[in-house]
Order: C-alpha cells, then structure tokens, then sequence
C-alpha cells in the first residue's frame, strides 16, 4: 500500500469519527430519552405516579424525592396507567401517570409542571 492511500484511508477514518462524533453532540438528549436513565416516583395514597427520563433524571427523582419525602415514594418506571400530560424540562421528559377515574392528582401535578415549565423560561 502506497503512503498516499494509507494517507487518504486515514483522512477518511478521521472524517468519518468527525461526523459521528457531530451527530452525537447534536443528538446528545435525544439519546438521553432514548437509551438513558429513567426513574419513577408514586404519590402516596393515590393511584399516582411520576417518570422521568432523560440523564439527569437520577438527579430529578433524588431532588423531589428528599423535598417531598412525606408525599412520593418509589415506583416503576414503566406504569401501565393511562399518561395524563408530558413536559419537556432542561432535557428530561417528565410523564404523569393517573389511575384515578377522575384524575385529580395527576392534573394537579401536571398544573404544577406546567407552572414550573413557565416559570424558568
């Protein structure tokens, strides 16, 4: 093999990592709701529940699990209750789940997101 081919191999090698490497970066949360970590939180005493997911959801769950102690308690990250609202919040998608017939929880929790979504912009 020629040192220009090898040459050539190798920019192309290089090129190749580059544009990998770029649609990683661009699609770094996407990735994040795709294949990372989730984790799930129950209201205590309703039939309640709340998943995120994203990278930083361990972080999420851990921060309203110590302020709200007396209120969520662990839960599975894949309920089977019907979804009641969905919020994008700095790059985790946050799912309420309501079993309730009514749904009275699940909508207070999705008012309070919604204020919380609105309030950081």
């Amino acid at each position: 093999m020629t040192k220009a081919k090898k040459l050539s191999i190798g920019l192309a090698l290089i090129i190749i990592c580059a544009l990998v490497a770029a649609a990683v970066w661009k699609n770094w949360t996407q990735l994040g709701l795709a294949i990372g970590p989730s984790c799930g939180l129950k209201v205590n005493g309703a039939n309640s529940s709340i998943v995120i997911k994203g990278w930083t959801s361990p972080f999420v769950c851990g921060y309203l699990k110590n302020k709200y102690n007396t209120y969520l308690g662990p839960s599975s990250n894949n309920p089977t209750t019907q979804t009641v609202c969905v919020y994008k919040y700095d790059g985790d998608m946050i799912y309420i789940h309501d079993a309730g017939s009514l749904k009275i929880v699940g909508s207070l929790l999705c008012y309070g997101l919604h204020n919380l979504q609105h309030s950081s912009t």
